[in-house]
């Protein structure tokens, strides 16, 4: 069922087993795993089935860092039913077992369990996205490509196939009609939670408080809280509720809003050449079809050159240019731009003693990177006030040197292999003023109340549960540790059910 909360009198009160605070990815999925359970579900959506320029208003904040993404806060995430499911592009992978692990050489690295915890959540993800199950792992990671061959010679990159959908899964329109038949499940529209309210003890929440534009205040009231609202308005909440927690919830050792992620993409990061004649196999550039969309391909270092390089997780695209596009180069200019990368290549490139037949530019390499989970990155809340009287946001991006020397580390690498298996050259465009990036972020905010077992480290535990909280849990990508290098959907759906679970288990055994 639908609730429209403008036409409720102002001072109602709700009651629910569990309070769902956010309508997207995490939230509805959430309370389709709750659906046939003996559980009443409240799911709390701050607009209605379309965006609205007052609600978007609400997005509004500043954001700080060297990539100046103008509309970075809009982009990011949506406020209307469905989430930023509306916006997104339907890629779907699982993070591949190093991103779990604690790694020496990535600060604040590793999640409290390992990546087979969240396989069979994956697997019943998949569904719930509109796509088949990623179950065939080998000892790398990567899902087995029986599709793609390419490549088998190259022995420190390994192919990353990622699916996407079509059509696109939109979470609003896909389960609108499922939830609004559900016996268990109220959906309360225009209800845009501003304040969490603590017993008086401050162990556990009582209530969340919602407003709209049309002036109504409305408490809910539940036995469990999972709040799913997006990365940024999960901090922004939990920093906002202060009234016994002068800090803010879950915020006792400064840790909410810390360590702010999000992936960065560089377009252009290198120009590959070829000979004229040289087979164009060492790539998978398209798409293949599958059953409910299409996949294509990315290459990651493998586990064993990123423990050793001390490299983070990255995938690179091969991006071909068309015939008439495609750019000749002066040999002795190739030679000269490789400079000391050529170390690794073969000895065409590295004498200069034999001459090289015409080359031409075949492809561009494109870049997405891992993040670092840095405490200096972080999101607070700054002095303006939004509509609704909630202070704004500042999103402060930080990276490092680490950062920048993984990404050059990745091309380096694969110039050797290029080199060593005779597919090619690797010029590096990152600081061409015609090729080179500027880069961006992914849209993928992640991190800021990152889970963790010890309570000074991280805001949420293995159950993603808040610490020092009993019924207060955390669905979405601000509760990873770290991000690895894809898009961040398939992991948040399969957090979502897995909290699900855990809050069955919780509530239904207890009268």
């Amino acid at each position: 069922m639908f609730v429209d909360g403008r036409e409720l009198e102002s001072g109602t009160e709700v009651e629910a087993d569990v309070c769902i605070v956010g309508a997207g990815f995490a939230g509805i999925a959430l309370a389709m795993e709750l659906m046939d359970s003996k559980l009443s579900v409240a799911l709390l959506e701050s607009g209605g089935f379309q965006e609205s320029p007052k609600h978007e208003a609400l997005l509004e904040g500043t954001f700080d860092g060297p990539h100046k993404n103008k509309n970075y806060l809009h982009t990011s995430r949506s406020r209307y039913f469905g989430g930023t499911s509306a916006k997104w592009l339907g890629i779907c992978r699982p993070l591949d077992p190093i991103d779990f692990e604690h790694r020496p050489w990535v600060a604040d690295s590793g999640w409290p369990f390992d990546h087979r915890e969240l396989v069979p959540y994956y697997d019943r993800a998949a569904p719930v996205l509109g796509i088949r199950p990623f179950k065939v792992y080998d000892r790398d990671g990567q899902l087995a490509p029986s599709n793609f061959l390419a490549g088998r010679e190259i022995t420190r990159f390994v192919p990353k196939v990622l699916y996407r959908k079509k059509p696109i899964v939109r979470f609003g329109d896909k389960y609108r009609k499922q939830l609004k038949n559900a016996e268990n499940t109220t959906v309360y529209l225009h209800a845009n939670v501003v304040e969490l309210e603590t017993t008086p003890d401050g162990a556990s929440i009582q209530s969340a408080i919602a407003k709209n534009f049309a002036d109504r205040q409305i408490r809910f009231k539940a036995r469990h809280f999972v709040l799913a609202a997006g990365a940024f308005d999960i901090v922004r909440l939990l920093l906002t509720s202060n009234r016994h927690h002068a800090e803010g919830l879950g915020n006792a050792h400064d840790q909410v809003g810390r360590r702010y992620m999000d992936h960065t993409r560089l377009p252009q990061t290198g120009l590959v050449m070829q000979t004229e004649g040289r087979p164009r196999r060492w790539h998978s550039t398209g798409s293949a079809s599958v059953p409910g969309g299409f996949s294509y391909v990315m290459f990651s270092p493998t586990l064993e050159a990123q423990r050793q390089l001390q490299m983070l997780n990255c995938g690179v695209r091969l991006m071909p240019l068309d015939d008439d596009t495609e750019q000749d180069i002066d040999p002795g200019t190739l030679a000269r731009d490789v400079g000391g990368l050529a170390r690794g290549l073969d000895q065409t490139v590295t004498s200069g003693a034999d001459p090289m037949p015409r080359t031409k530019i075949r492809f561009t390499t494109k870049l997405y990177n891992e993040h670092i989970p840095l405490a200096h990155s972080r999101v607070r809340l700054d002095t303006e006030r939004d509509a609704l009287g909630q202070l704004r946001l500042v999103v402060e991006w930080r990276s490092n040197r680490q950062m920048d020397r993984s990404v050059e580390r990745t091309l380096e690498l694969l110039a050797m292999e290029l080199g060593r298996t005779s597919r090619g050259r690797l010029r590096l465009a990152l600081t061409d003023p015609l090729y080179g990036p500027p880069s961006f972020l992914g849209s993928h905010p992640m991190g800021m109340t990152c889970m963790h077992p010890d309570p000074k480290k991280g805001v949420v535990d293995a159950e993603c549960k808040v610490h020092g909280l009993e019924n207060l849990f955390i669905a979405g990508s601000s509760v990873f540790p770290t991000g690895g290098f894809v898009n961040p959907t398939h992991t948040i759906v399969a957090l979502a059910l897995r909290i699900g679970e855990s809050l069955r288990r919780r509530l239904e055994s207890v009268p």
